[in-house]
């Protein structure tokens, strides 16, 4: 009975003795500087723990997964308090006791890696050339000035120019703006300037046309061009597709232009024209004077012949306006 009662002793001292060592205080001592690589920052970051078997327990495992926020952008610090780490280790609610040595703050760096920008202008460079690809255009592009090296934070980088429009990107010094993901989380954005020039075949004048007058293909020739040097779009190269009149004198060897054609006038002022008035499927059509000159797609002024009053109608084609009642 008494060595039951001794061993039954010995097993109660082992016991307490082992759950006394799982219920040691973590030791963890604030560092004075940290160096981060992520994107975030954890408490085992900015502390040294204690033992090897310390940093073994699973109280350690726990604490030291606990987010104290995002990490600083590269190239700048910031300063964590101590009290401000314990405060949000105490909001975790852990049931394990922690003594704290250490510093009283720790600055915070992240770790960064040099890249070269040389990348990011052949990233812009490739977008703008797939922007502008054209069966008819040869492109020429040249950097306006080399990029400088970055300091980036580690990890996986994405780039991504930012998308334009052709019209946007067709222009003698056009900007590209680059963003930079890395790990999948927006970092910055670098832009990378060009120089352009975009040679295409256009229309140009042999000769001196005047105001007013209608090119004909005989006053035309093809000839290529840097259009991105040019005010507006140029007119497609056929003669054949070229309508209306010139809006000012055209120069000889100058380029048509989209905006040097004024559209036909389909309804001149005073002309006597067919006055459709719809409403919903019913048509109703009469005679009306137009007040002033339209084009197709403009609305202009009209005195229907049964009124002294004047409407204003769309000109739908030559000849014939439109008024729609809801």
């Amino acid at each position: 009975m008494r060595v039951f009662s001794a061993l039954l002793a010995a097993a109660m001292l082992l016991a307490f003795a082992a759950s006394s060592v799982d219920a040691a205080p973590v030791q963890l001592s604030l560092k004075t500087d940290a160096m981060i690589s992520g994107a975030r920052v954890t408490l085992a970051d900015v502390v040294t723990s204690g033992d090897g078997e310390q940093t073994n327990s699973t109280a350690w495992k726990a604490l030291a997964a606990i987010d104290l926020g995002s990490a600083p952008r590269t190239g700048y610090t910031e300063r964590y308090a101590r009290k401000e780490i314990e405060r949000l280790v105490r909001a975790r609610g852990l049931d394990t006791a922690v003594v704290w040595r250490g510093a009283d703050a720790v600055r915070i760096e992240r770790i960064a890696q040099v890249f070269d920008s040389a990348k990011i202008a052949d990233s812009a460079e490739a977008y703008l050339r797939d922007t502008l690809r054209s069966d008819d255009t040869r492109i020429e592009l040249q950097l306006s000035a080399p990029l400088p090296d970055l300091q980036l934070p580690t990890g996986r980088l994405e780039l991504k120019p930012r998308a334009m429009p052709p019209a946007q990107a067709l222009h003698s010094r056009v900007t590209v703006w680059v963003d930079l993901i890395i790990d999948g989380v927006f970092v910055r954005s670098v832009t990378a300037q060009f120089n352009l020039r975009a040679y295409r075949p256009v229309l140009v004048a042999k000769r001196d046309l005047p105001k007013g007058t209608t090119p004909p293909c005989e006053a035309l020739q093809v000839r290529e061009a840097d259009v991105a040097a040019l005010d507006s779009p140029p007119f497609p190269a056929d003669c054949k597709l070229v309508q209306g009149n010139l809006k000012r004198a055209l120069a000889l060897g100058a380029p048509l232009l989209k905006s040097s054609l004024q559209a036909p006038i389909a309804v001149s002022q005073g002309d006597s024209v067919s006055l459709q008035l719809v409403a919903g499927a019913l048509l109703l059509e009469s005679r009306a004077v137009a007040i002033a000159d339209g084009e197709v797609g403009q609305r202009i002024p009209v005195k229907p012949s049964s009124s002294t009053e004047t409407i204003v109608a769309e000109v739908i084609a030559p000849g014939v306006v439109k008024v729609s009642v809801k």
